[in-house]
């Protein structure tokens, strides 16, 4: 399977499992906002740096590897904000080949409710997030895979409430257990849903911001609908050349679900994406794509430079137009000094615009070596 490609978010027709009730959705936890941490090297310290990329969204804390992953923005933390995670730190995004997004699996089942999919691929590993847009507020479900052979442990929590395992409903015939946190708490209305798919590989589903009757029974309904493999998933923009010693630090993709506001078919916008990467020499730089040409900014804005003691973060971003897309390059430099200003420029034009309709649309996005 690993030549498929994701082609679109449809609804499929609901798998066996237990059947949904009209529930308003809640309120989400947090708010889905335009942040991510960028992890440097400064001066043989390693820094966690707040940094606006424009990357849809905080860090998921959904496990991909065997211990949870980094996100002091989210209630399951590992970490408190500001504190580095336990364990190594990763700073490079999984690639393969030319193809910088794949997919470990994907939904193959979503609720009326849910308007959007989004694709991550960060140091950590790969989720896909499915977000609601109800009257009564949005609900997230994030779906994430451990290793082949990996037993996932218990998230460990900053603060004293105990994690509380509890058994599941099998999923397709196969393990699955609950982890929650008992409660009144933010943490307390996380529903967490662990379940093996056919070859034994543990996967989860992260439901925040449900109800009722679902916060169990949409969990187990997508648990039971999810499709493993290894899906790769196209984007609207390559990249003709990269400047050496440069990698992949992330990747997302948020895309309507046909049927879903802001949808009506493919290429008719709706959709963001985004690739970062980091550079010895330009710091990160960050490809932000949107459907719709704009105009060119070839002026840009003004580098602008801030200092918090530890470090000189310079910023400076120029966007053009092209085959019915707008794309801006945000170059951000990280110095223990003074900040030289980088020119977006020298990134603007590696750009490959690959237009509207997402048939056209490349698993290609790395430059041939």
């Amino acid at each position: 399977m690993a030549g498929d490609q994701v082609h679109g978010e449809g609804r499929s027709a609901p798998t066996a499992g237990p059947k949904p009730v009209a529930e308003p959705v809640g309120s989400p936890l947090l708010a889905w906002g335009a942040r991510r941490l960028a992890v440097i090297a400064v001066s043989g310290l390693v820094a966690v740096v707040a940094t606006s990329l424009g990357l849809r969204g905080g860090s998921h804390d959904s496990p991909i590897v065997g211990t949870p992953g980094f996100s002091p923005s989210l209630p399951w933390s590992t970490a408190q904000p500001g504190q580095l995670p336990p364990g190594p730190l990763k700073t490079v995004a999984p690639v393969d080949g030319r193809t910088v997004l794949t997919a470990p699996a994907k939904f193959g089942w979503l609720p009326e409710t849910v308007r959007s999919v989004e694709y991550r691929s960060m140091p950590d590993g790969v989720t896909v997030r499915a977000q609601t847009d109800s009257g009564d507020g949005s609900a997230m479900f994030d779906l994430a895979v451990f290793p082949a052979g990996v037993a996932p442990e218990q998230p460990r929590l900053p603060s004293d409430e105990p994690v509380v395992r509890r058994d599941a409903p099998q999923v397709n015939g196969q393990d699955a257990y609950w982890l929650s946190v008992d409660g009144t708490g933010p943490r307390a209305a996380v529903d967490r849903l662990r379940f093996r798919d056919a070859d034994g590989r543990w996967m989860e589903v992260k439901a925040t911001g449900l109800k009722g009757a679902d916060r169990q029974q949409l969990p187990l309904q997508m648990a039971a609908g999810v499709v493993p493999g290894a899906f790769r998933v196209p984007l609207p923009v390559s990249m003709s050349a990269l400047p050496p010693e440069t990698e992949v630090a992330g990747v997302t993709l948020l895309r309507p679900v046909s049927g879903g506001s802001g949808s009506g078919g493919s290429g008719s916008g709706g959709w963001s994406a985004s690739l970062s990467f980091r550079n010895k020499a330009y710091g990160f730089a960050t490809v932000e794509v949107g459907p719709g040409e704009r105009g060119s900014d070839p002026n840009g804005s003004a580098p602008r430079s801030s200092n918090d003691g530890l470090a000189t973060v310079t910023t400076s971003q120029k966007c053009a137009s092209g085959n019915g897309l707008h794309w801006c390059v945000r170059l951000i430099k990280v110095s223990s000094g003074d900040a030289a200003a980088a020119d977006p420029a020298d990134w603007l034009s590696l750009v490959v615009p690959h237009g509207m309709d997402e048939s056209g649309w490349t698993t290609d996005v790395l430059p041939q070596s």
